[in-house]
């Protein structure tokens, strides 16, 4: 079973800011693609990533200024359980999500370029499995709709897609993708990362590209090795302003499709040649300048940032959310706590009364202070 899940601002009724919707809208959003797509909190975590990526404010991180209560872009992720007919999850994605947004009869080629270049993806580990499932069922049912390959190819590369941390190959894939990849990670360690090993140590740069095909590539650089998104994320790493780079420049995309007629493709040779241009900035300037400036840059079509003030009563209701989720969480924890006491104190009562004799139950147990009364006695 499929279930889609939006944040949405934090409050005391919902202090997660995570809301189950049953249908994605037509409009931009990025959906989060976890490898653990059973476990709520890699999924709800990943949403918070995504979030992150975007510079939009999370309880981890301010950001430039912008909020998910007014951004033009939904923030998604995906949980999955495995159904009888034995569907993937990716399969899943495609039946209920990406087809529904593509519609149940042939169109105008721009129309259905329009309705993708809302989709954008972030995945990490082996969650860009399930995109690649999605993607492949989508080809196969607009075949069926007698799309021909060139308008199948045109179609497909205006889904977006941000692969993070993953053994995938991701070359054959027709959305335009970038990869990104710490060939110190283990987790994704192969005779392919030693060869681009080789090859960073011959450059200048901290980091390189690898094109794969017109629309695909690979942005990888030496980090920490740990496998983790949050390790992609931290300021000091090389892959950090570039991830971000991606995202932002799909959702911008996104956006100015959505807000006017004049459609503007997506383009993988524009995304390639931004990060390739930023490449030799990453050994001129430090981290913290990158992510001023880009901070700084960053504009998003029609989405108004939040005042200084309105970002710390926001963080200020992230705070007792957390506060009251924790309230709520011991409060459960003393309830079951006092039940399991009392079941134990009831069947000690219960052995007391079986084995002993009446008067002397009774005067152990009243002198424990655990029974009152006298047994049905006067």
């Amino acid at each position: 079973m499929l279930e889609i899940y939006e944040r949405v601002p934090k409050e005391s009724s919902n202090p997660y800011g995570i809301k189950k919707i049953e249908k994605v809208k037509e409009e931009p959003f990025l959906l989060c693609i976890s490898a653990q797509d059973r476990l709520p909190k890699s999924v709800f975590g990943l949403i918070r990533e995504g979030m992150q990526a975007a510079r939009v404010r999370t309880s981890q991180e301010d950001g430039p200024g912008y909020d998910v209560s007014n951004f033009p872009v939904h923030f998604l992720g995906m949980s999955y359980q495995l159904e009888q007919n034995r569907r993937s999850a990716g399969e899943a994605l495609a039946e209920e999500v990406f087809i529904p947004l593509l519609g149940e009869e042939k169109k105008d080629l721009l129309e259905v370029e329009r309705k993708m270049r809302n989709i954008n993806i972030m995945t990490y580990c082996d969650g860009t499995r399930t995109y690649m499932e999605a993607e492949k069922k989508l080809e196969e049912y607009m075949k069926e709709k007698q799309y021909s390959e060139e308008e199948i190819s045109l179609i497909l590369s205006q889904i977006s897609v941000t692969a993070i941390a993953t053994m995938q190959d991701t070359s054959s894939l027709k959305a335009t993708t970038m990869s990104f990849l710490d060939i110190n990670d283990p987790e994704v360690m192969t005779m392919a990362t030693t060869k681009l090993k080789e090859h960073l140590d011959q450059t200048p740069y901290e980091a390189s590209l690898l094109p794969f095909s017109e629309n695909s590539g690979l942005y990888y650089f030496e980090g920490t090795g740990e496998h983790s998104i949050k390790e992609y994320l931290k300021d000091e790493s090389k892959g950090k302003i570039p991830l971000e780079m991606m995202i932002c420049s799909s959702l911008n995309n996104s956006i100015h499709n959505q807000k006017t007629s004049n459609f503007v493709p997506l383009k993988y040779k524009s995304i390639s040649s931004t990060l390739t241009e930023f490449l030799p900035y990453q050994t001129t300037k430090s981290k913290e300048e990158l992510k001023r400036a880009f901070d700084q840059e960053l504009e998003y079509e029609g989405a108004k940032k939040i005042s200084p003030l309105e970002m710390k009563l926001y963080n200020e209701i992230d705070k007792l959310c957390k506060n009251n989720l924790f309230l709520e969480r011991e409060k459960t924890w003393t309830k079951n706590e006092l039940d399991r006491i009392n079941n134990r104190y009831g069947k000690l009562i219960d052995v007391v009364k079986e084995l002993a004799p009446e008067d002397l139950a009774e005067e152990i147990l009243v002198k424990g202070a655990d029974y009152q009364g006298s047994l049905g006695k006067k």
